[in-house]
């Protein structure tokens, strides 16, 4: 996949230990709340091997359902929150509002060029019509 170095997946497939399969091109990225429930995740982000880990490092985030890692450089920083989130109810959309507003200056601020912030995911929002 010459030109992809970032993939965010929603409800992944999982063995029965909670693990993914990704082949050595890729880093997987679990949720920060992996270890309390590895059957329970639904994001997972995949990063090249190849990207420097002194470029990018993952944000501890409350919920096993949103995996965030920040990547820098010299055009500035990126925060990618990989979301999934139930269409049930706004306990996910809750705790990512929590947490910008606790965590504002880390997210809103770069030593050098432009911060991005990229919220992407599976929203489960569908109009009842």
């Amino acid at each position: 996949m010459k030109g992809i170095n970032i993939i965010v997946l929603q409800e992944p497939a999982l063995s029965e230990s909670g693990l993914t399969i990704a082949s050595r091109d890729w880093i997987t990225i679990y949720p920060s709340e992996y270890t309390n429930n590895p059957l329970k995740i639904r994001s997972i982000t995949l990063i090249r091997a190849d990207t420097s880990s002194e470029s990018w490092n993952q944000l501890k985030f409350p919920s096993s359902d949103v995996t965030v890692m920040q990547i820098t450089g010299p055009w500035g920083k990126i925060t990618i929150f990989n979301i999934y989130n139930d269409g049930e109810q706004d306990d996910t959309i809750n705790l990512l509002m929590d947490y910008h507003c606790r965590h504002r200056e880390s997210l809103e601020r770069a030593t050098t060029g432009e911060v991005h912030i990229l919220w992407v995911g599976d929203f489960n929002r569908h109009h009842p019509l």
